[in-house]
């Protein structure tokens, strides 16, 4: 009998550990265009204009595009912002989009598309952008 609820005891302690809740929210997927001058390309017709984008990061939580391109902004202003690179058009509708989609091959489909539209136009890509949930 004490083996038996030993044995139970043991079952329980075990099972609570590996018992985690998750949300009800479905992972999407996200990713960020934007536009910045480059003064290392300063020429007469281009002006130093750069396309750039993050990679597509996945967003498991409730948040919409306005709160994914805030994150990307303070991101941008911490981590990317140079001496000879800033965001450009600030405070110009249109320019910062974040771009939200139900499936990872929706986002890369769609990213992938946004870039080949830019033709050869300059593009960089921002690696280590995350969206937080806070």
């Amino acid at each position: 009998m004490k083996k038996l609820i030993l044995l139970l005891l043991l079952i329980t302690v075990l099972t609570s550990f590996t018992n985690t809740r998750k949300e009800n929210t479905a992972a999407r997927y996200a990713f960020v265009t934007d536009t910045e001058h480059d003064k290392a390309y300063d020429e007469d017709a281009k002006n130093g204009y750069v396309n750039i984008t993050t990679g597509v990061v996945s967003v498991d939580c409730n948040i919409g595009k306005n709160a994914i391109e805030g994150q990307y902004i303070k991101h941008y202003a911490a981590e990317e912002r140079t001496l000879n690179r800033d965001r450009a058009f600030i405070g110009s509708p249109g320019i910062t989009n974040a771009w939200i989609y139900n499936t990872y091959d929706e986002a890369v489909a769609s990213r992938r598309d946004w870039l080949a539209k830019k033709g050869a136009e300059r593009k960089r890509t921002i690696k280590y952008f995350y969206v937080t949930c806070n």
